[in-house]
């Protein structure tokens, strides 16, 4: 009863508030918001349904994507592929030198960002920097061990900055230019290493809309950043693990989380959906077929609390499903 009357509270606090709810969503808005939430967007075919914000929060408030992060990484990786700056599956000991005589030479750039290239993800909420992160030693052969955190994406980080390197062109720059400014999102930090570099794996501070915004570039197959087709490779599982792919995780193949793992596998949920991600239960959920985006944030913290993320993605998926005024 207390979940349903706070539901009904928000729903009513949002709508005086003047951006717009759908009743369809109580639900979502309740399990969301009984576990701490402080943000709530969905879109529906482009265009935003409904809304929640804590009292003392509003559209305009950012937080941190801790780990949801990481869902650039693999579309920056993709414009750089487009951009002919280096393939995903070309190894990364083309491009690092120290990386020629060892066990890492065989190591692609694709499998860093499946987190499947037997560099072991490091201690999760703090990367190393760009150039500690290239000293890494594998733990295991490339393919064979799923190792999440923030190491791999770090290393990355370098490839690029290195195949940047004649162009003058800083990974920062680069990610404005490529993903940030086409798509009008305005991050209200990116943490960076002390030589300046932004952190792929958890930097990005962004509003709720912002990071919805990047889902719907998601749903609409790269549209204003990428040509069609290019994103679908993002979207595939390794054998290693299916529920992860590059740098999204596919909740309707495999468990999701590496701080709290969970299986949200369900019947209810589309083959399509794509999740990103981050500690605390900051959430960006992409279903094409559904034409559905939705965002949660919520404090960043190691521990998700009473966030029931199966009851969530599925009431999403019954709500999207549904027809106005049917819920």
């Amino acid at each position: 009863m207390r979940a349903i009357l706070l539901g009904g509270l928000l729903t009513t606090l949002a709508g005086a508030a003047g951006w717009p709810t759908d009743p369809r969503f109580t639900r979502v808005t309740e399990i969301h918001a009984v576990a701490d939430g402080i943000a709530l967007v969905v879109m529906l075919d482009g265009k935003v349904v409904h809304e929640d914000y804590r009292a003392d929060t509003g559209p305009g408030h950012a937080a941190e994507l801790a780990c949801g992060t990481k869902s650039f990484a693999g579309v920056l990786a993709l414009c750089a592929e487009e951009d002919g700056l280096l393939s995903l599956d070309e190894r990364v000991s083309d491009i690092l030198e120290e990386w020629r005589d060892d066990a890492r030479r065989e190591i692609t750039i694709r499998q860093l960002l499946t987190l499947t290239s037997g560099i072991p993800g490091g201690q999760i909420g703090q990367p190393p920097s760009y150039a500690e992160a290239i000293q890494a030693d594998a733990v295991a052969q490339p393919g064979e061990l799923f190792s999440y955190g923030p190491q791999p994406f770090q290393v990355f980080g370098e490839v690029l900055r290195l195949r940047l390197g004649a162009t003058q062109e800083c990974v920062a720059g680069y990610l404005d230019r490529r993903i940030l400014y086409p798509l009008r999102i305005k991050p209200a930090g990116w943490k960076r290493d002390e030589a300046g570099h932004p952190y792929l794996s958890n930097g990005a501070r962004l509003t709720a809309r912002d990071w919805a915004r990047f889902g719907e570039m998601i749903r609409r197959d790269g549209q204003n950043v990428l040509p069609p087709g290019k994103l679908a490779q993002l979207f595939v599982g390794t054998t290693t693990n299916p529920g992860y792919g590059v740098t999204w995780w596919l909740p309707a193949q495999g468990p999701v989380g590496a701080v709290i793992s969970r299986d949200v596998i369900d019947d209810t949920l589309p083959r399509d959906i794509r999740l990103a991600a981050g500690a605390g239960g900051q959430r960006l959920v992409v279903i094409p077929s559904l034409k559905l985006v939705a965002v949660r944030l919520a404090p960043a913290r190691l521990h998700e609390g009473s966030f029931d993320e199966r009851a969530w993605l599925r009431e999403l998926v019954v709500a999207a499903r549904a027809e106005p005024g049917k819920i």
